[in-house]
């Protein structure tokens, strides 16, 4: 359950889904977050069951060289979360950049290990390494 949730993507000017999805996608499991950058929407769902397993969100934002943002807050405690929704605060310069990735690790590193990580294959890495069972 460690990394329960790992996401990816690259905010160009394509509009990958324009409204809410429909019956199928949500029959996958349930929405529990998606990014808007008023160009994109990515949706990405859970199980009830994990999204009530949540104790703790890192959500990192790669710049195209490989780079994370700074200046964005990455490390977000379960009772931030309002009405099952986080509000992340992504300045749009950054959103607006081809190639931008996203990844968003559930129950993962603490807040010193996700204000320490200063590149993807460091996200990536620290990652790998996570137990589900934890």
């Amino acid at each position: 359950m460690a990394m329960f949730l790992m996401f990816f993507i690259s905010c160009t000017n394509e509009e990958l889904i324009p409204h809410d999805p429909d019956g199928p996608v949500l029959n996958q499991g349930r929405v529990v977050f998606n990014v808007n950058t008023g160009k994109n929407m990515v949706y990405t769902r859970a199980s009830a069951d994990d999204e009530q397993a949540i104790r703790s969100l890192g959500v990192f934002i790669v710049k195209p060289d490989g780079n994370l943002a700074e200046g964005i807050t990455r490390f977000y405690e379960a009772k931030a979360l309002t009405d099952k929704k986080l509000a992340v605060s992504i300045p749009v310069d950054i959103m607006e950049t081809p190639g931008v990735k996203a990844y968003l690790v559930a129950n993962g590193p603490d807040k010193t290990q996700c204000d320490g990580l200063k590149t993807e294959q460091e996200l990536l890495d620290l990652a790998a390494v996570i137990k589900p069972e934890e």
